[in-house]
């Protein structure tokens, strides 16, 4: 599961996140909120998929799984993004330089990029 803008500072309740999960049988690894804004969330279950070990950064929360029977690492990463070019920019290449640095294994880069094709989609609906 991947939420983005949790808007929480710290996530310390297990029992909350249990129940968001739907029971115990989970883990997760997050990135806090600053102040009310942000905040990145990744919940799995344990056991579907082992955990190797976590990497967060600015506007992404990522997770290097041992997922069943494949036998490649799985690196699924959580992204919340600004609304601005050069915060994306400094995203997209932070990400690449992951995915270079970390080497084989399937990736899945999931979340709210907040990105628009053109001027028009920022208006809004009603132009």
């Amino acid at each position: 599961m991947a939420i983005q803008e949790t808007k929480m500072e710290v996530i310390s309740q297990k029992k909350k996140l249990y129940s968001l999960w739907g029971g115990e049988e989970c883990d997760w690894a997050y990135l806090p909120s600053v102040g009310n804004s942000g905040g990145i969330l990744s919940i799995w279950r344990k056991s579907i998929a082992s955990f190797n070990f976590s990497f967060v950064g600015e506007g992404y929360v990522g997770l290097c799984l041992d997922w069943g029977g494949v036998k490649a690492y799985i690196f699924v990463i959580n992204v919340y993004s600004k609304s601005d070019l050069p915060a994306n920019k400094r995203l997209w290449y932070r990400l690449l330089e992951l995915r270079r640095s970390l080497g084989e294994g399937v990736w899945c880069i999931l979340g709210d990029f907040n990105m628009v094709g053109g001027s028009d989609e920022r208006k809004g609906v009603n132009g």
